[in-house]
């Protein structure tokens, strides 16, 4: 019996194929779990929400920016240091 034949002997057991309950039942298991954590990470979002919402509403925080000397609407947010660079265009061959 070769090496190849044997592992495969010990991962396949010959008397019983896959179980179509077992997989529908770890499935759902996974799923859950997954949701589960899915809806945590949503209650945690929607908690950060309302404690901001909250604190604004209450006058803690402000979202205007005070004295003028922030950036305006209209200018970009990009750094002076970085350039664009050329791209050199296609020559026709």
């Amino acid at each position: 019996m070769g090496v190849t034949q044997r592992i495969g002997h010990a991962s396949y057991n010959k008397g019983s194929g896959p179980s179509v309950l077992k997989e529908i039942m770890h499935g759902m298991a996974l799923g859950l779990i997954a949701g589960g954590f899915w809806k945590m990470h949503h209650w945690s979002y929607r908690k950060r929400t309302k404690e901001f919402y909250d604190l604004l509403e209450k006058g803690d925080i402000s979202v205007v920016v005070e004295g003028g000397s922030g950036l305006s609407i209209h200018q970009p947010c990009v750094p002076s240091r970085t350039k664009q660079k050329q791209i050199p265009p296609i020559q026709p061959v």
